[in-house]
């Protein structure tokens, strides 16, 4: 079974600036806007805007990373990042890590996924995505074992969490726990995970 996940969501990383009004965060709301309509290069060139009126301002680079991401732009969602990190200001900076992270990841470079992922959970441990992403790293390694805590992780913070399950079903059959590999895909299919149902039409029935 191929799991296939959605990268950069445009749900992931949106930031909003702390202050309403002002030129930043209207050139700002509009580029959310546009990425709530998949429109990542209208939302890039809003953004760009309001790095024209603030090139400091963190919250923006994250938003134009994530758009980046969404278009496979993944060296200038990374540069991005950085960005937001080094002008850090009200947003969740564990957010910026996932976001390179992830855009590591899509580059295959796992060393570079696996460091900003710890680096988001140490920035915040409750951050269920990042758990989600660096089990995601380790199944793909075949850390099975280290790719099924972080998944028990990221499902104790998000219960309702249908791709956790998913992948660590998968996990969990390639350890040799087919009964438990049935149960979590069980579960990610009444989650709404219909990627599940490939997987126990494959090993359990």
């Amino acid at each position: 079974m191929i799991v296939k996940l959605l990268v950069f969501s445009s749900l992931l990383l949106l930031y909003s600036c702390g202050e309403k009004g002002g030129e930043v965060s209207k050139w700002n709301e509009l580029g959310l806007n546009k990425v709530e309509k998949e429109d990542y290069g209208g939302a890039i060139a809003e953004y760009n805007k309001a790095l024209e009126i603030n090139p400091k301002a963190g919250f923006v680079y994250a938003n134009r990373g994530n758009a980046k991401g969404s278009l496979g732009d993944y060296r200038g969602a990374i540069a991005d990042f950085d960005n937001a990190l080094r002008y850090k200001d009200t947003f969740d900076i564990s957010k910026a890590y996932l976001g390179k992270g992830i855009a590591y990841k899509e580059l295959k470079d796992v060393n570079g996924a696996i460091e900003n992922f710890n680096k988001s959970i140490e920035a915040n441990p409750k951050n269920s995505l990042a758990w989600f992403y660096r089990g995601v790293i380790k199944n793909n390694e075949k850390d099975y074992k280290g790719a099924i805590e972080d998944f028990s992780k990221a499902i104790e913070l998000n219960p309702k969490y249908a791709n956790a399950y998913l992948v660590r079903g998968s996990a969990k059959h390639f350890s040799g726990d087919n009964e438990g590999s049935c149960s979590d895909l069980s579960k990610a299919g009444e989650l709404g995970a219909k990627q599940a149902y490939e997987g126990i039409n494959l090993w359990c029935n």
